[in-house]
């Protein structure tokens, strides 16, 4: 994804998720963790997640690759006068420090396409973790996504102040390689004049439980629960599209 679209995106991507329930997927966070000083969140884009768990965390260091994310979320934190989240766009592996707690939100998991990467990630979240830390993560099931294929067109209009936004998605899912790509558009209104035309594209790979179980036991962790994608009364299925795992290094 070029660095143009990366700026467009940053810009209306809290309008485009203003839908999502932040602050239930924190409950669950908070639920499952039982100490609050330092977090790591991998992947925390304009700090929604971040910005809601900097009230019970001492610290909280959000690492994400894409600087405009990191500035949209910089503006948050000065309008809400938060002083506890730093920020960096560090390779995982570069960070200093070791945390109680990581998080790893919104499929960060499923962007990351060959195995060798995919271990190498779970390696270095293991690195930073301290003995008894946890790790939490949400991710696309794989195994759902092959029972019934992902929609293959999506539109979506949100409102908000003086903005119409269109979002329409046509995904195309290649099971042999294991990849849905979703190819975006997004136009934006103003006052019912167009203000914005901008595309850009997403590649998930479509992993299946058993890997992440598998890796996870790799570097030593317990899997204390996997959930249907934050729902704390329910046990995850094969049918569930999103899943959260909660493991805990030993």
């Amino acid at each position: 994804m070029s660095e143009e679209y990366l700026d467009n995106l940053s810009r209306f991507y809290d309008i485009i998720h203003q839908d999502k329930d932040y602050k239930t997927e924190c409950d669950v966070i908070l639920k499952n963790v039982n100490t609050f000083n330092k977090l790591l969140d991998v992947g925390c884009g304009t700090l929604n997640h971040s910005l809601i768990l900097s009230e019970k965390f001492k610290k909280i260091v959000g690492v994400d690759l894409s600087q405009s994310m990191l500035s949209v979320g910089k503006k948050k934190m000065l309008e809400k006068k938060v002083n506890n989240i730093e920020l960096t766009t560090k390779d995982l592996g570069d960070i200093e420090g070791n945390f109680e707690v990581v998080i790893s939100m919104f499929n960060v998991v499923n962007h990351i396409h060959s195995l060798k990467d995919l271990i190498d990630f779970f390696s270095n979240i293991n690195d930073k973790l301290i003995p008894g830390g946890i790790f939490i993560f949400d991710c696309w099931n794989g195994t759902a996504c092959r029972l019934e294929i992902p929609k293959k067109h999506k539109k979506k209009t949100v409102n908000y102040d003086w903005y119409t936004l269109i979002l329409e998605t046509k995904t195309e899912t290649d099971l042999f390689n294991s990849i849905s790509e979703m190819n975006n558009n997004v136009i934006v209104y103003s006052e019912n004049e167009q203000v914005e035309n901008f595309e850009y594209k997403l590649q998930q790979k479509l992993w299946t439980p058993d890997v992440f179980i598998s890796i996870l036991e790799m570097f030593n962790f317990q899997i204390n629960k996997i959930l249907p994608f934050f729902k704390e009364d329910k046990r995850a299925s094969e049918n569930d599209y999103r899943l959260t795992f909660i493991a805990q290094k030993k």
